[in-house]
C-alpha cells in the first residue's frame, strides 16, 4: 500500500545541478512512498520567507546545500548533536514540535573513506574551504583520528575559527589554519580535500594543489558533475594522482537523510550501488 503523501525540497544557490530530486524519486519508488520532492533556488534575501513558507506548507523536510548550511541554523528549533558541534546543517526535519537540523554529510564522508580504503588515522590532510561542507569534512577527519588537518581558506579568520572549534572537540587531531598564500609542508600530506565551491556552477576554475605533492597522495572533491571531472580532479589527474568526487558522498548522505525522515532502509549498500547507476548513468 502506498504510504501517506509527503513533500520535501532541496534548497541552494545554484541548484540546477542537484541530483537529489532523482535520488529521492528513486527511493520513493522502491519504498512505495508518495513523495513529492522539488529543487528550489533560493536567493540570499529569500531564505527567511522560504523557511516560513515551508512551515505553512507542512513540509516533511528539506535538504540544504551551498551556501545555506550555516545560515539555516538560526531558523531551526533544535539541532542534532553532530550538527550542533560543527555548526552546519544539510537536512531539516519538520515536526509538530518544530524543526530539527541534522548533518548527514559526515556520514557520507565517512562511508566514502571506507569505500576508497583511505587511511585517515595518523594522516596529514589538507582541506580547502571553511564553510558548511568543510565543517563536516574536518569533523569526519577528527572522528577518524587524522594526525594534522590544515584548513586552507581565502579568509584565514574563518579557517582559524573552524580550527579552534575542532581543536576544542578532538584531542588526537591537530587543526591548523592557513590562507591560500601560505605554504605548508606538503611532503607529509597524503590526502587533499576540496570543500570549496571552486569549479562548480559559475565559480572560477583555478588550480589549488601545491606544486610539490606526494605522488601517492589521494584527492577528494566533495563536489561532483554528472559527467566528467571537476576542475580539482582534472588538475589531480594531470599530475597522475588518484582521486574521487562527491557522488558516493551524495548518495550515502541521502540514504541517511531518508532514514531521518521516513525510517530505516534495508540493505543500504545494495540501494547505494543501484542509485549510482540510476543517477549517474
Amino acid at each position: 500500500m502506498t504510504k501517506k503523501s509527503a513533500l520535501a525540497f532541496v534548497i541552494g544557490n545554484p541548484i540546477a545541478h542537484s541530483r537529489s530530486p532523482q535520488i529521492f524519486s528513486y527511493l520513493a519508488k522502491i519504498t512505495k512512498h508518495n513523495l513529492n520532492y522539488y529543487p528550489l533556488q533560493v536567493e540570499k534575501n529569500e531564505l527567511d520567507v522560504t523557511y516560513k513558507f515551508f512551515q505553512r506548507l507542512s513540509v516533511t523536510g528539506m535538504n540544504v546545500t551551498l551556501p545555506y548550511k550555516e545560515s539555516i541554523i538560526s531558523y531551526l528549533t533544535k539541532l542534532d548533536p553532530k550538527a550542533n558541534a560543527i555548526g552546519a546543517v544539510n537536512v531539516v526535519k519538520f515536526t509538530k514540535q518544530g524543526s530539527i537540523g541534522f548533518n548527514t554529510d559526515i556520514y557520507g564522508i565517512l562511508e566514502t573513506f571506507k569505500e576508497q580504503k583511505i587511511k585517515i588515522s595518523g594522516a596529514h590532510v589538507v582541506v580547502y574551504g571553511a564553510g558548511g561542507a568543510a565543517n563536516a569534512v574536518v569533523y569526519a577527519l577528527g572522528k577518524s583520528k587524522a594526525n594534522t588537518v590544515y584548513i586552507i581558506n581565502r579568509t584565514k579568520k574563518k579557517a582559524s575559527h573552524l580550527a579552534r572549534k575542532m581543536n576544542s572537540i578532538f584531542n588526537y587531531t591537530k587543526y591548523e589554519a592557513r590562507s591560500f598564500s601560505e605554504k605548508i609542508k606538503s611532503d607529509k600530506v597524503s590526502l587533499y580535500i576540496n570543500a570549496t565551491a571552486i569549479g562548480v556552477g559559475n565559480k572560477v576554475r583555478k588550480k589549488i594543489l601545491p606544486k610539490n605533492v606526494d605522488p601517492n597522495a589521494f584527492v577528494f572533491d566533495v563536489n561532483y558533475l554528472k559527467r566528467g571531472s571537476t576542475s580539482f580532479l582534472t588538475e589531480a589527474k594531470k599530475r597522475k594522482l588518484s582521486g574521487v568526487d562527491g557522488k558516493s558522498m551524495l548518495i550515502w548522505q541521502a540514504l541517511k537523510t531518508w532514514e531521518i525522515w521516513f525510517g530505516s532502509l534495508p540493505n543500504k549498500k545494495k540501494t547505494k550501488d543501484a542509485l549510482m547507476k540510476e543517477v549517474f548513468r
